[in-house]
């Protein structure tokens, strides 16, 4: 069995373009992705493939009426 890639909170800040503390805030208020809390040390990580996913779900689309104010602007 291979062993799961895992991130630091660190690397998921990178990620989604975000602070670490903005993620440590994040976690402390149940916002953002998933994470991994190890029982003995409290270490803090992140699953690649969850960080991602949670990027994709969470993505801001635009509205039709922002895309015609841009169009309106020449």
């Amino acid at each position: 069995m291979s062993e799961l890639e895992l991130w630091s909170p660190q690397e998921a800040a990178d990620c989604l373009g975000r602070s670490k503390k903005t993620l440590d805030k994040w976690r402390s208020i149940g916002r953002g992705p998933a994470y991994l809390r190890d029982a003995v040390s409290g270490h803090i990580s992140y699953v690649p493939d969850v960080v991602l996913a949670w990027k994709k779900a969470n993505l801001q689309r635009r509205t039709e009426t922002m895309l015609g104010d841009c169009r309106r602007i020449k």
